[in-house]
C-alpha cells in the first residue's frame, strides 16, 4: 500500500506542528494559513486535525473490518481480534506518533 503523495507531507506536518504547539486549533490555523486544505478541499478544523493525529495510518497501519451492522441495524464496533490490518510505510516515526499521543492524552487544561 502506498500513501497519497500529496497527503503524506501534510500528515507529517500536522504531527510536527502539533508537537511544537500542542494545540489542535493552532495547527488548523497554521495549515490554513499555509494554503493547505483537506482531501476534499475544505479548510482545516480542530476536529480534522484530531482525526489525523489519532489515525494509525500515519504509522503505516490500516485497520479494516472494524465495524459491523448489529441486530438493531446500526453500525457497531467489532472486537479487535476480528480486525484485519494492512501495513504500509509509516508517514511519521513511532516516536513522533507517541509524542503526539501523549500530548493528546493529557486532560484539558493541564499543562502540556
Amino acid at each position: 500500500m502506498v500513501h497519497h503523495p500529496q497527503n503524506a507531507p501534510v500528515v507529517r506536518l500536522i504531527f510536527e506542528l502539533f508537537v511544537a504547539h500542542k494545540v489542535k486549533l493552532k495547527v488548523a490555523e497554521l495549515l490554513n494559513g499555509m494554503g493547505h486544505s483537506t482531501a476534499n478541499g475544505s479548510a482545516w478544523t480542530e476536529v480534522q486535525v484530531d482525526r489525523v493525529l489519532k489515525h494509525t495510518s500515519a504509522r503505516g497501519i490500516y485497520a479494516i473490518n472494524t465495524t459491523r451492522i448489529g441486530e438493531s441495524g446500526k453500525r457497531e464496533p467489532r472486537p479487535e481480534n476480528e480486525w484485519f490490518r494492512i501495513f504500509a510505510d509509516p508517514i511519521v516515526s513511532d516516536e513522533l506518533f507517541e509524542e503526539a499521543a501523549g500530548i493528546l492524552s493529557k486532560k484539558p487544561g493541564a499543562p502540556a
